[in-house]
């Protein structure tokens, strides 16, 4: 247990980032508890948000809440909204106004990784400050973890309409929102919190960009990849046309069904992650170069990394990269790998690896041999820090001797 004092000594944070931020530097764990007896109320009151959304939330003692169990309920049907307050993306809702009439819009510009941050955060809870009864949040995945973020922290229930294939499958369902927080990286604040419901409307792809359809792919791969029983690689879709109820509601339930069974990620929605730990790393080195990957793109390169671990560490000759690899590059993933090799920097992977939220004293990495079978049956393996650096350096020699593989 670590008492509080001794984090934040003798300073006085009065505001959510300056707590976060004493955190960071202290970096504390995600499986720390922090005691907060003898510490000033007013500081307390301000760490206690930090607390409870530095890393999706760390434990107090006394005891906090831990009751995240809800589950939400999950819809399809055609979208028609009026006299609701509305979080929503600007070019949804330039596309799709018609479906929100009457309505008040809460807009979103300019929805990317560098915005998806703490002042977003700060803009959309001051124009929440009327507390509405529900708020529906319209939009893909960036815009479902700000939204349910600032409803979740305000206390606000919320309905969730993910407008592209990632949001359906996969940031609007379980629970997880929150913010990136540089210069830690990828979702590194934020809480556990449930939708009242998920509202489905296939509608909304058929405006989606191509390249937003397939950073889709990546998370429905890594589906397949968990339970290849419960979805067939060839029931992939592999367009917005190929889009219906049954596919779409099978994907949604492999990552539904293990939710369930462990809300706050103690064990199997670990699962969940495989290929985020070396994709969420890409996405936030590239987020600030002119080119910044979508994260469906990132972690199918995080894909290929957790496939190369596999085949190093595996104690028999496999041919668990070269699947992958095909089964990647038929998606029509995989891309832009001499923008990756141009900024390649194996001390900055390195520094967003090791903020990974499921580290304790080793790098905690997914790793699976075919799809469905869990890597030594193990739900992570623990890398030492040390041998990290060596596996970028090795990832990075296979990048540049196979590049032509993938042009």
């Amino acid at each position: 247990m670590i008492k509080l004092t001794d984090i934040i000594g003798d300073q006085q944070p009065h505001h959510l980032r300056e707590g976060l931020e004493l955190l960071f530097q202290a970096k504390i764990k995600r499986s720390d508890v922090i005691d907060l007896s003898n510490s000033n109320h007013e500081i307390t009151l301000t760490m206690k948000d930090a607390l409870r959304t530095y890393k999706r939330g760390l434990m107090t003692h006394p005891s906090s809440d831990d009751q995240f169990t809800q589950e939400s309920k999950i819809e399809f049907g055609s979208l028609l909204l009026s006299n609701k307050t509305i979080i929503i993306d600007s070019n949804v809702y330039a596309k799709w106004s018609l479906k929100t009439p009457d309505c008040k819009h809460i807009v979103i510009d300019e929805v990317n990784e560098k915005n998806k941050n703490l002042d977003t955060f700060f803009h959309i809870c001051h124009q929440l400050k009327n507390h509405p009864s529900h708020v529906f949040i319209i939009g893909g995945g960036i815009v479902c973890d700000i939204g349910a973020f600032c409803c979740a922290f305000l206390d606000i229930p919320f309905t969730l309409v993910p407008t592209t294939l990632l949001a359906m499958i996969d940031a609007a369902i379980g629970g997880k929102c929150g913010v990136n927080f540089e210069p830690y990286g990828k979702n590194q604040v934020g809480l556990f919190a449930s939708a009242n419901q998920v509202y489905v409307d296939i509608d909304f792809l058929s405006t989606l960009p191509p390249r937003e359809f397939r950073s889709g792919l990546a998370e429905a791969y890594k589906h397949y990849f968990i339970d290849p029983n419960a979805i067939a690689f060839d029931d992939i879709p592999q367009n917005a046309v190929d889009c219906n109820k049954e596919n779409i509601l099978k994907l949604i339930e492999i990552k539904k069904s293990i939710v369930i069974k462990d809300p706050r990620e103690k064990s199997l929605r670990k699962t969940l992650n495989f290929g985020h730990t070396f994709g969420h790393a890409l996405e936030s080195l590239l987020t600030p170069s002119s080119n910044p990957f979508l994260h469906g793109e990132s972690v199918a390169w995080g894909i290929v990394f957790a496939q190369f671990l596999s085949s190093r560490i595996s104690k028999q000759d496999t041919n668990y990269l070269d699947n992958a690899i095909k089964d990647l590059l038929s998606l029509n993933l995989l891309t832009n790998i001499n923008w990756i090799l141009e900024h390649w920097d194996s001390k900055k992977l390195f520094f967003y690896i090791e903020q990974d939220k499921k580290n304790n004293q080793d790098i905690q990495v997914v790793l699976y041999g075919k799809p469905g079978e869990l890597l030594n049956n193990q739900m992570t393996e623990s890398i030492k820090y040390d041998e990290m650096k060596e596996y970028l350096s090795r990832f990075h020699q296979f990048l540049l001797e196979n590049k032509q593989r993938f042009l």
